[in-house]
């Protein structure tokens, strides 16, 4: 299969700050600094058929298993929106104050990891009941949860914490089956659909992890500069980096060496998502001169 550009999706008034990709690959989402949140029907000319705001800036969205819902996180709240009836599905907040940082779905239920601010991560879910001590956390870290990740079967999740730990948890039973100190704080995280692989970002690098075998591979700087967002390559051995350099880059896990580099044309790629497949990603990022490129979302075909 062929790579490269297979759409760029256009509508924000301001610079992007997330997006995602369904499952079934046919519903791109994205989100604006001005709180806008648009979705693309890929399945309809790339149609924007839903359109709505959330109140603060939204740091990450995510789809249901379905492809029916997306969830939009801010700072202060959570936003499951059903774009196929355009209706507000749930909400929690907005609070006070800052209360989360990372959200990720759980396959195959209505609930979302939600890492928070505070240390812990929560099960959340429409409708629910929102007393706090209706459902215990992953409790451990001692700082800011900055990204979840959760397995295809919805039994391990991953966190990463500004505590410099990476842990490993059993989502049903709570309870904490691995932890790997860090050097750095990690970005974002990632988990394999087998879960055998773990992939992370920071300042250092590309952080990636064994889990059949408990190692720790070398860092691996994959970009020209920082690298912004990681995901996997579906069940593939290959995880998917953005950077600040403007590229895309494709890495064995195997040998950890890029074996394909994707020019985005931008000063810089911040954001990326890739779908659950691994054939699909797309990728927002900041443009040097043309400030109509920020707003704009790029579909890419991966080999």
């Amino acid at each position: 299969r062929e790579s490269g550009i297979a759409a760029q999706l256009a509508g924000h008034t301001s610079a992007i700050t997330a997006v995602a990709i369904s499952g079934d690959l046919n519903t791109v989402a994205s989100a604006g600094e001005d709180g806008t949140v648009l979705v693309h029907s890929r399945a309809d000319s790339d149609r924007i058929v839903d359109q709505f705001k959330v109140r603060g800036l939204p740091l990450s969205l995510s789809f249901n298993s379905q492809g029916s819902r997306v969830a939009v996180l801010t700072a202060k709240a959570i936003t499951f929106r059903d774009f196929r009836e355009k209706r507000l599905a749930w909400q929690d907040g907005p609070h006070p104050d800052p209360k989360y940082a990372s959200i990720a779905h759980r396959s195959l239920t209505a609930y979302f990891l939600v890492g928070h601010l505070d240390g812990n991560s929560v099960l959340r879910g429409y409708g629910e009941n929102l007393n706090p001590g209706g459902r215990p956390p992953l409790a451990g870290h001692t700082a800011a949860v900055t990204s979840v990740a959760v397995s295809a079967s919805g039994r391990i999740a991953v966190t990463a914490s500004e505590d410099k730990t990476l842990r490993v948890w059993h989502v049903d039973s709570k309870t904490q089956v691995d932890e790997f100190p860090i050097e750095v704080v990690l970005k974002k995280v990632a988990i394999s659909p087998d879960e055998r692989r773990i992939v992370a970002i920071s300042e250092l690098g590309l952080h990636t992890w064994d889990l059949h075998n408990n190692l720790e591979n070398p860092v691996v700087p994959v970009h020209d500069g920082l690298v912004s967002d990681v995901a996997l390559q579906g069940d593939q051995p290959f995880a998917v980096t953005s950077g600040l350099d403007g590229t895309i880059q494709v890495v064995d896990l195997e040998t950890l060496l890029p074996t394909l580099t994707l020019s985005t044309s931008s000063k810089a790629t911040r954001y990326l998502a890739v779908s659950p497949d691994g054939v699909a990603a797309v990728t927002a990022g900041v443009s040097d001169g043309d400030s109509s490129r920020s707003r704009q979302v790029l579909v890419w075909r991966l080999p």
